[in-house]
């Protein structure tokens, strides 16, 4: 059936008929589909169909409805699977993004680290361009100098073809040893708390001297205002700081020596090590220390500065102030009439310029010359002057009474003179060792020593040896000794220590007076040093055979041997290896019984009875061992006459020799000041750099006398011998 729809006027709307059929169903009638027909007309023809199209086309609908209603659901569990899909992998690309943090924070770490380097090294790069611009400049001002000195008349250096204004020949840096393994409490071995202890030791002494160090004198007295170097091993287990009883220790209250038996190097014998001892009774520094607070704030940014050169104020110090440059530039050279190489001014004051690497070429011009140079010369022959800029007051803060004794100046000369081809760091330790690490009792036992060395000369006389005394017939109790042969140095022991041999039955207290036997036995303990090897092969002590074969009452000699354990406990601590007394008759017991009593429990820990061959070797080798006493070495004693000429140095002064003098003097300021910075750093890694470079100066300090002492020293007999062949 059809509808026609009434047309409507033009302008006017037609009114709209809401249709439900389905799209597909528009889309059939489009087509005409069957049972359908179409009106043409002027008017809109509506479709109709028939009861079972709308009954199927219902059918259709409802299906298509429930399918929705499942696509739906479907949908909805999708979309939950995909919400948790997305959340997944959100999770996963949170996860990567804490990486990508994290690797963002350590690049950033790596960045910091990596420009703090370039930093460091452009800052180092810095200070060579600085470096070679100064030495740029010295040269030149070497050269003005020497054009001006050219016009003046030759001088006999210039004559000679020789003179000391060449420079010396670059030597190679000093490579510290890596196979050798120290032993404990040496400047090559120390422990953390070992560490702190010594740069506190240091410290009085700095502050005595007057040199500064970077923080208040007062705070010395407080053992945690130092801080000790990475790479040191923590005190625990080991030998470093191991009690060491000595005879003064146990007589003061505060002390007790262990009565268990003790180890050759003066611990005990097992395994245990006491821990050191207090050093005041204000251990920590108060909370609000300007000291504590600086290793707080400024350990991150402190930077290692090498002790190319010693600084302004060190050489302020020493030259200007105590002037304790060497006097035998000139004076030695001419009291021995060997002045040619040395004795022209001019010469002098460009060599000085030349050979020097201080920072500024007039660090070190020659105030004065010789008395016989003209112009006023002093008694200190040629003295160095340090840069009118650091020319500052120079304070001594003596924060130790044990230390007022003896001057600055003295302090230091005599330091210098003792510690010969010794490492000066273990010169002292050997003293700190000796008191268990007890710093004021070190002070105390060493200040003691140096009086002792004032008053014994014993630098002067292992300088002076025998030679002059043989010739001119002085000192006939002290040659008397020498002699009679009954003593030689020959060989090692199994722990390498050098050895020296004494046969009793030879030695008659009448045979000298006390002094002159006593000169006799301090000037041999100061050749036997000579032999020790403490930087190659970490020999630091001597070993002693008594060989009693033959004695009787009559030689001994209470008074030399009371001298002796006296000697070797206060002035030559931790110097001994073993004293081997080898067979001893019955008669010796009784003085056994007296002389027990005055030997330091160390030194008592030290000796070894020997009866026979058998036991002897087992402590010596055969080949070191004597034939009379059943070994196989056929040298025995020998006393080699001096001759002429053996009352002087080998070798005459000449311009190495006043090289080599200055470059001590400068040595032992880049010491000084070097030990300043390793005392004040507040950076474990910048100490660390400084204690190496402060072991370097010491080893270069011994190889410098080692190379000295032939213009200094005059031939021992072991010299003449030939078997003393000076090392470190």
């Amino acid at each position: 059936m059809y509808i026609k729809k009434p047309s409507y006027s033009s302008g006017s709307s037609p009114l709209r008929i809401p249709s439900f059929r389905s799209k597909s169903r528009s889309r059939r009638e489009e087509g005409a589909a069957p049972g359908e027909s179409q009106s043409v007309g002027s008017g809109q023809i509506y479709h109709t169909t028939s009861h079972d199209d709308r009954r199927s086309e219902r059918r259709r609908v409802s299906s298509r409805s429930n399918g929705d209603d499942t696509s739906m659901r479907r949908s909805r569990s999708q979309g939950r699977s995909r919400h948790d899909d997305d959340e997944e992998r959100r999770e996963r690309r949170e996860r990567r993004s804490s990486r990508y943090a994290d690797d963002e924070e350590r690049r950033e770490r790596r960045d910091r680290r990596h420009s703090r380097s370039h930093r460091d090294r452009d800052r180092d790069e810095d200070d060579r361009r600085e470096r070679r611009r100064s030495e740029r400049g010295s040269d030149r001002h070497a050269d003005r100098r020497k054009s001006t000195s050219s016009r003046k008349p030759a001088s006999k250096s210039s004559r000679s073809g020789g003179g000391a204004a060449a420079a010396a020949p670059s030597k190679p840096k000093v490579v510290l040893p890596t196979n050798v393994e120290y032993r404990p409490g040496r400047i090559q071995s120390l422990t953390a708390e070992q560490e702190r202890i010594h740069k506190q030791y240091w410290a009085y002494f700095l502050a005595y001297w007057g040199y500064d160090f970077g923080f208040d004198p007062h705070e010395v007295k407080y053992s945690d205002v130092f801080v000790a170097s990475t790479g040191r091993p923590e005190a625990g287990g080991g030998a470093g700081l191991s009690r060491t009883a000595t005879h003064n220790s146990l007589q003061s209250g505060n002390t007790s020596a262990s009565k268990k038996k003790k180890g050759w190097l003066g611990g005990s014998g097992g395994s245990t090590s006491a821990a050191p001892a207090s050093q005041h009774h204000e251990n920590h520094a108060p909370a609000n220390s300007p000291r504590m607070q600086d290793i707080q704030t400024k350990s991150s940014q402190e930077q290692f500065i090498p002790t190319d050169v010693p600084s302004p104020d060190v050489v302020n110090v020493f030259v200007n102030h105590y002037k304790l440059v060497s006097p035998e530039y000139y004076k030695e050279t001419e009291d021995d009439g060997a002045s040619s190489d040395v004795s022209d001014a001019a010469s002098l004051e460009s060599f000085v310029t030349a050979d020097t690497t201080i920072t500024n070429p007039d660090d070190f011009p020659t105030e004065s010359y010789s008395k016989r140079g003209g112009g006023g010369g002093t008694s200190n022959g040629a003295m160095l002057s340090a840069p009118a800029a650091s020319n500052k007051p120079v304070k001594s803060v003596n924060v130790n009474p044990d230390l007022a004794g003896i001057t600055p100046a003295q302090w230091q000369q005599m330091f210098m003179s003792a510690c010969r081809n010794d490492l000066p760091d273990n010169f002292l330790l050997r003293f700190m060792r000796a008191r268990k690490w007890n710093t004021e009792n070190a002070l105390k036992m060493l200040s003691k020593s140096i009086k002792w060395r004032m008053d014994f000369p014993a630098d002067q006389w292992v300088l002076e040896s025998d030679g002059p005394s043989y010739l001119t017939g002085k000192n006939a109790g002290f040659i008397k000794n020498l002699t009679t042969e009954k003593s030689w140095i020959k060989g090692s022991d199994f722990q390498k220590s050098p050895i020296f041999w004494f046969q009793a039955k030879k030695h008659f207290g009448s045979d000298s007076p006390s002094d002159e036997t006593q000169r006799y036995a301090v000037t041999t303990i100061e050749w036997v040093r000579l032999f020790l090897r403490e930087v190659s092969e970490s020999v630091d002590t001597v070993s002693i055979v008594f060989d009693l074969t033959g004695f009787t009452l009559k030689n001994a000699d209470y008074t030399t041997i009371k001298f002796l354990a006296e000697v070797f406990e206060a002035h030559y601590p931790e110097c001994l290896g073993r004293i081997y007394v080898h067979n001893a008759p019955w008669i010796f017991s009784t003085v056994w019984n007296i002389i027990k009593n005055w030997l330091d429990p160390v030194v008592a820990s030290k000796i070894v009875f020997t009866k026979n061959f058998k036991d002897l070797s087992g402590y010596i080798a055969p080949e070191f061992i004597p034939t009379d006493l059943g070994g196989i070495d056929t040298s025995g004693p020998h006393y080699p006459i001096p001759k002429a000429g053996d009352d002087r140095p080998s070798k005459a002064k000449d311009a190495t020799y006043v090289r080599l003098r200055k470059e001590r003097d400068i040595l032992f300021m880049r010491f000084l000041d070097c030990t300043a910075k390793w005392v004040a750093s507040t950076n474990p890694d910048v100490s660390a750099k400084y204690l190496e470079e402060k072991t370097i100066i010491n080893v270069e300090l011994s190889n410098n006398w080692i190379a000295l002492q032939g213009y200094i020293r005059n031939p021992s007999p072991y010299d003449r011998i030939g078997n003393l062949h000076i090392t470190n």
